[in-house]
Formats: structure tokens, sequence, C-alpha cells
């Protein structure tokens, strides 16, 4: 089994990429575990930030968490992901541990490198956009204003530094059919099976 992680800025594309080399099935979404780790936190999350962040059946209402942690009370993110990033981690690691029969595992996340999870993987591509393009792709996803984006930057690594530590680079910076190549030209280079 070949394990790449597929890293970037929110709204660099990241996730796009991931799909274009791989089935879904082989994919380690970890924004979607993020959402699963924050359930598991319920208990400290509360202790932490009070009530109103879960439903009566438990489930999490992301907006109003992400807002309130995002948007409202940015000083609270390290604290945020100081109870959420140890369960994230372990979700992750047992994700890749459970798709080992795949021929290849992709990791779709923007904190592979913060949260140490780059050693799970043979191959890092860091995916990399123009600041203000990623910036209007993230807030046309989420709904949440430009200031959250810029929140979450300043506790990520900046896209650089990313490049600079992954194996090869893709550029977000163009069309659809560009990328595209660039992905397939990274096929070609691994000598990955066609998606």
């Amino acid at each position: 089994m070949m394990v790449i992680g597929i890293t970037g800025i929110p709204g660099s594309g990241k996730s796009t990429v991931a799909s274009l080399l791989v089935p879904s099935r082989s994919i380690v979404d970890m924004d979607r575990l993020g959402k699963t780790a924050t359930v598991m936190s319920r208990r400290d999350i509360e202790a932490a930030f009070g009530k109103g962040f879960f439903d009566s059946d438990g489930n999490l209402i992301p907006r109003k968490l992400g807002h309130f942690i995002f948007v409202e009370h940015p000083e609270l993110i390290p604290k945020f992901n100081s109870i959420v990033h140890p369960r994230l981690k372990e979700l992750v690691i047992e994700a890749v541990r459970q798709k080992s029969g795949d021929d290849v595992v992709v990791v779709d996340g923007a904190l592979l490198f913060e949260l140490g999870l780059d050693s799970l993987c043979d191959k890092v591509v860091a995916v990399k956009a123009p600041l203000e393009e990623a910036m209007r792709r993230f807030v046309a996803r989420t709904g949440y204003p430009e200031s959250a984006f810029w929140n979450m930057l300043r506790h990520q690594l900046p896209q650089d530094e990313k490049a600079k530590r992954a194996d090869f680079v893709i550029y977000n910076d163009s069309d659809a059919e560009n990328l595209r190549q660039q992905v397939e030209n990274f096929h070609k280079i691994l000598v990955l099976p066609s998606n």
C-alpha cells in the first residue's frame, strides 16, 4: 500500500486533487474525521466553551461551533485544537490502517504537517493556490465570512512552508484542465494505477 498525503490551505483545491488521484473509497478525509473527533470531544468542548453546540441527540451543530470559534472568538482556536486534534490524529491513523488492502490511499487534510501525519505518508503533495482565490472558494463553500479564513490560516503553516516540506507541488492557479494535467503528471511519476 502506498499512502499519499494531500495538503494545502483551505480553498486550495486539495480535495479536488485527491478525487482526481484515487476513487473516493480510498480517500481518508480529515475534514469529515474532524467532525467525528469533535463529537467525541463533546464533554471537553462543553467544559471549555459552554453548551449549545450539540443538539439533543448529541449531534454536532457545525456552523454554530465553527462561527463561535473561527469568527467570534479566534483567540480560542489553540484551545479548541488542543482538545480535538489528538483524537483526530488517532482517527486518521486508524482510517489508514483500515484501508490497508488498497493499492493507494490518499490522506486529504489541511493539517497533515501540523499533526505530524506526514510521517504516515510515502509521499506528500502540497496544493498551492492564490490566497484571494482560496479565500473566495472557502467563503463560497462554507458560508463563513472572510475573517474565518484568515483566522484559520494564522494557526496553520503558511502554504509556502507546506510546499517546501512536500515531495511534490501542484499549482491550482489556472483552469480545471491544467489541474488535471498536473495530477496526471504526478500519476506518471509515481506509476500509480489509473483512477
